[in-house]
């Protein structure tokens, strides 16, 4: 499995990328045979087709030695990339469907997935992010669960309320779940009683 980091600068993706590979320093590279092949990618818009096609390729072969992918919101939009088991980023996304539509990359296998949102002050600035994820950066931080944040606001106009989907309800040392919490987003976790209690 794989790991996906989004930034939204390209700028961002170099330093983070240097910063990884020189904390590694060797385990950054594995041999495979004679040659030295890299557990950690990064791309940007500014990368040639050959470099889109190599990295994406990786990703969707599910090289055994990918672990960390470093990149812009412009690697691989359209392409089934199944075995993603984390998505990070560092920045809002430029509205609520985006950052669904981003983070959706994660657990396409069935498998659990995270993602995290290092929504940092600078990043909530300026006309291309929206209303809608400057608010709801503002209620998940406030606890508010974001799963249901993020429905509410991806919720068409028009549109009847309708059962809300199911989800895992906790399940970790209850015998019978006391905190009907969703378990899906960091919010829920944080405030689950079995989960505390495990720790």
């Amino acid at each position: 499995m794989t790991q996906f980091s989004f930034f939204r600068q390209k700028e961002h993706t170099g330093e983070i990328y240097i910063f990884i590979i020189n904390y590694l320093r060797d385990r950054a590279f594995v041999h495979d045979g004679l040659k030295k092949v890299r557990i950690v990618e990064q791309f940007s818009s500014s990368y040639d087709g050959v470099d889109e096609k190599r990295i994406t390729q990786r990703v969707i072969e599910n090289d055994k030695y990918l672990r960390c992918t470093v990149t812009t919101i412009a690697l691989g939009m359209g392409v089934d990339m199944k075995d993603i088991d984390m998505v990070i980023h560092w920045g809002a996304s430029d509205n609520v469907l985006r950052y669904w539509q981003e983070v959706g990359r994660a657990g396409r296998s069935g498998a659990n997935a995270e993602a995290h949102l290092f929504a940092y002050p600078m990043s909530l600035v300026g006309a291309k992010v929206d209303k809608s994820m400057k608010e709801l950066v503002k209620k998940v931080v406030g606890g508010a669960c974001v799963r249901k944040e993020i429905l509410g606001f991806l919720k068409l106009e028009g549109i009847e309320d309708q059962a809300e989907p199911s989800v895992q309800i906790c399940t970790l040392s209850c015998v019978t779940c006391v905190c009907r919490l969703c378990m899906c987003c960091c919010s829920c976790l944080n405030k689950c009683p079995c989960v505390s209690q495990e720790i």
